[in-house]
């Protein structure tokens, strides 16, 4: 993370640690664009920096929460690039716990953003898809904020199946009491708090390849 500690003098917030709060709307605009014009500057490719500031204006992430998952972002995507690229007919899916992660997510890897090297490259390696429980999330934008309904599901379902579909981006819907099919690479963003839940999402894998790049 190395060029982020600039950040707090150029937006006058006292560093990283006074991101994010409950400031005029002016001056959180003007942070947005300083988060934006840092990240750019500290090597994150824009279309990365672009979903971190997206995700903060369409929810109550904080700004020093994007600082803290664009690294992951980043990883993630050369993760999955590196994966497709070895085993072109694996298949992937991504728990987060939020759906608007999900929606940040989806922009970053089909714009193939994420600086792990591949750059358009990742963008065509990548088939990503949403996938997210049916009922209205009125806090989130973009990709399954408004749900999905069960035929949208299954339909994602069936393209991920035939390979059409090689990454789910996904909530805990995915968990569990679906057909998904074969996996071979399980990722989980967030920290899980609950073992049961850990289980499970690894459990999709059976003896292929999981990782968790949760704090």
């Amino acid at each position: 993370e190395g060029g982020w500690g600039g950040w707090g003098e150029e937006g006058g917030e006292g560093g990283r640690g006074g991101w994010g709060g409950d400031g005029p709307a002016g001056s959180r605009v003007e942070l947005l664009r300083t988060t934006f014009r840092a990240a750019v500057a500290a090597g994150y490719p824009p279309p990365l920096a672009r979903a971190g500031v997206a995700l903060a204006c369409s929810s109550d992430t904080t700004v020093s929460e994007v600082v803290r998952l664009m690294p992951k972002w980043r990883e993630l995507t050369a993760l999955l690039s590196r994966h497709a690229a070895e085993q072109p007919h694996s298949r992937a899916i991504v728990f987060v716990g939020r759906r608007d992660t999900v929606s940040a997510l989806c922009a970053v890897l089909s714009d193939g953003g994420g600086g792990g090297g591949g750059g358009g490259e990742s963008a065509e390696l990548l088939r990503v898809s949403p996938f997210v429980g049916q009922a209205r999330a009125s806090h989130s934008d973009g990709a399954g904020a408004a749900g999905m309904p069960q035929a949208e599901q299954q339909r994602v379902l069936a393209a991920f199946r035939a390979g059409a579909i090689n990454v789910l981006i996904a909530t805990s819907v995915a968990e569990e009491g679906l057909d998904i099919g074969q996996v071979d690479l399980i990722v989980c963003l967030d920290a899980v708090a609950s073992p049961i839940r850990l289980v499970q999402r690894f459990g999709r894998t059976g003896a292929c390849y999981s990782r968790d790049l949760a704090e």
